[in-house]
């Protein structure tokens, strides 16, 4: 948008964004996602911790709902409590998604998280923790784990945080493109996430102060 005030000089414009903040446009999207972005790299300590993203996913759900998303977000809570997630992570945060399959005619709901843990993490402890997952949700096992490396200037793995992983984790953006053809599921969605946090943090990250 374009400002002309009668206090400036004469035939002098200036462009300032308008925002539409809209949970699908994803240059808002990608605006609000940076304070973000540096608040959770602010916490992060690689030199003392070893990083990895986790996706928590369960069966595909037929319609998406507030109270489905409450009970996911519960679900998760109480993964965090068992024994086999708190000998192995100190903290992290998380963001919750969900995604639609035209074929299916389904809705995928997700969580990213980055976890934070110890310099090793035992090669059994994802295949416990899916055991813990399975008895929590009774129906899904599926959790994925990848190491947040980041890359030097050639490529190489290194400890340094992975900005990208950071990004897809608080992105912020909806991939409306699955359903935006659809006005009842824009309106299914937009209802079911109505004021939920879409980025939580937990463990000793909570009240931890970001390094500047």
């Amino acid at each position: 948008k374009l400002w002309n005030l009668p206090c400036w000089e004469e035939g002098k414009y200036v462009a300032r964004p308008c925002h539409c903040n809209s949970v699908f446009c994803p240059w808002c999207a990608n605006r609000r996602s940076i304070p973000h972005q540096n608040k959770i790299i602010g916490k992060m300590r690689p030199i003392e911790h070893s990083y990895w993203m986790l996706t928590v996913t369960v069966k595909s759900w037929p319609t998406l709902t507030r109270a489905g998303l409450d009970k996911l977000i519960q679900q998760f809570a109480a993964l965090r409590e068992t024994d086999t997630w708190q000998e192995a992570v100190s903290g992290g945060a998380y963001s919750i998604e969900a995604t639609y399959n035209k074929r299916s005619a389904s809705w995928h709901p997700h969580l990213h998280s980055l976890i934070e843990c110890g310099k090793k993490l035992p090669k059994d402890w994802i295949f416990r923790l899916r055991a813990e997952w399975l008895a929590i949700t009774g129906d899904s096992h599926v959790l994925n784990l990848q190491r947040c490396y980041g890359k030097d200037k050639k490529g190489r793995k290194t400890r340094k945080v992975n900005r990208r992983a950071v990004r897809e984790m608080v992105k912020y953006s909806t991939k409306a493109a699955s359903f935006s053809h659809a006005p009842e599921l824009v309106g299914e969605f937009r209802s079911a996430f109505k004021n939920v946090r879409r980025i939580q943090y937990f463990g000793s990250w909570i009240g931890r102060e970001v390094e500047k």
